[in-house]
């Protein structure tokens, strides 16, 4: 045992009884922290550097701000983008994400425009990465969006705003900035200083499906209307399949070597953690049944993961098509949309092909006891659409409870390729039931 490990094991007591404090602790910094950006920006306001208020009775521009850069949270905003539309045809519709989501977002009709940022990818959870975000952040909206000057700013995350959207949405200085209380996710620290720079603090929340919860808060903050909200979960997105649309399949299929006359099954093995690929060997049974289904396979990656598709190809026997990192995301939903099938790890391509309306299986990592406001929980943040189907472990691993906390393929590694396969054929079962009675 080094020195270091001997230390940690021998104050483990002490350091249990000065926790109470130590939150306090965190919490007055971060409080005060939160002060002083808000006297800093009314100062920059008050010399001009920053716009003054925004004036109730202007036309509506709508500024939504969403910092992540994961593809699966912005494919289930869409839901509420479209909503939003169609309830505020006159107004100005913007959106700010980060950098790498924006091209999706760009082929949105209903929206005006488009901020990509450059915030980065790591959460930040410590302090100074907090403080360091806030700052990005603030530098980011002098550089792009200075001159935006929306009236309404919507941040459609939770409660926690790891990314900092209120941080942005104050500095715009719009008259109204809506987002969800502190406490949305229940089991949090005490933390009501996030809510200090909204004007509309919505309720509620808590354990929905996330693109419900993101029309609750449009619908709650008068923007839409409360119908908008309903059986969110299991529509399609009529914006996305017209995107889809843009590109020409003929040709990609050429390109891409895939058969047009033979229906194929899009496996995508990548997913954006290591503990929530389902290890690649047990891909190999479901491709063997889905080829004795009459279904061709195609591995489908982003660049990032493009080597995890290269080795279950390499393992198949070059069995299947491989378009890992060739596909632009245009040609990717387009590919997407011409699937038969789709199965994947929980993550944006999943969401892609199940706002589709293809039959869609997506692997989770957490039990079936976890808390539904679990940021790996199927509850939370499964793909929506009409035929979706999610396998997840029958329960966790230890030391791990309810949810995965292990750095690599754990708890995952207990779904089976037979519960897979069931899946598989439930869902296509009833897709084809589905389309048999609208014909």
């Amino acid at each position: 045992m080094g020195f270091k490990s001997w230390l940690r094991d021998r104050t483990k007591p002490l350091r249990r009884r000065l926790w109470p404090a130590r939150r306090w602790y965190e919490y007055q910094r971060r409080l005060q922290g939160m002060r002083c950006f808000r006297l800093g920006a009314d100062f920059l306001r008050l010399l001009r550097v920053l716009p003054q208020r925004s004036k109730e009775g202007q036309p509506m521009r709508l500024l939504i701000v969403n910092l992540t850069p994961h593809l699966g949270d912005t494919i289930m905003q869409m839901p509420m983008i479209e909503a939003l539309r169609a309830a505020n045809p006159e107004a100005h519709i913007e959106y700010a994400v980060e950098e790498s989501a924006a091209p999706l977002l760009r082929l949105m009709p209903q929206l005006d425009k488009v901020y990509a940022l450059r915030l980065g990818k790591t959460s930040p959870l410590a302090y100074g990465l907090a403080v360091k975000r806030a700052f990005r952040v603030t530098m980011a909206y002098w550089k792009f969006m200075r001159h935006s000057e929306p009236t309404v700013c919507l941040m459609p995350r939770w409660g926690d705003d790891l990314f900092r959207a209120s941080a942005l949405a104050y500095l715009s200085s719009a008259s109204r900035r809506i987002g969800f209380s502190w406490d949305v996710v229940r089991g949090v620290d005490p933390a009501p200083y996030r809510d200090a720079l909204l004007t509309d603090i919505i309720r509620g929340g808590s354990g929905m499906h996330e693109p419900v919860r993101f029309c609750l808060l449009a619908s709650e903050a008068g923007l839409i209307p409360r119908s908008a909200v309903d059986q969110v979960s299991e529509q399609g997105l009529l914006s996305l399949k017209r995107m889809a649309e843009m590109q020409d399949w003929p040709m990609l299929a050429e390109r891409l070597g895939i058969d047009r006359r033979v229906p194929f099954a899009v496996i995508a093995p990548g997913a954006s953690h290591p503990k929530k690929m389902w290890p690649l060997e047990r891909w190999l049974p479901v491709m063997d049944e889905l080829k004795a289904m009459g279904l061709h396979v195609v591995l489908l990656s982003g660049p990032s993961d493009a080597d995890v598709a290269r080795d279950l190809q390499a393992r198949s026997g070059n069995r299947a098509t491989l378009v890992a990192g060739t596909t632009s995301l245009a040609e990717s939903l387009t590919l997407l949309s011409q699937a038969a099938l789709f199965l994947g790890n929980d993550s944006g391509p999943g969401h892609v092909a199940g706002a589709l309306g293809i039959p869609t299986v997506a692997l989770f990592i957490t039990g079936p006891r976890v808390d539904p406001d679990n940021a790996y929980a199927l509850e939370r943040n499964r793909p929506m659409g009409p035929f979706v189907a999610c396998c997840r472990p029958p329960h966790s691993i230890p030391p791990c409870e309810g949810w995965c906390s292990a750095p690599d393929a754990h708890c995952i590694t207990l779904i089976e390729p037979e519960d897979v396969i069931r899946a598989a054929t439930g869902v296509l079962e009833r897709a084809k039931a589905t389309r048999a009675e609208l014909v």
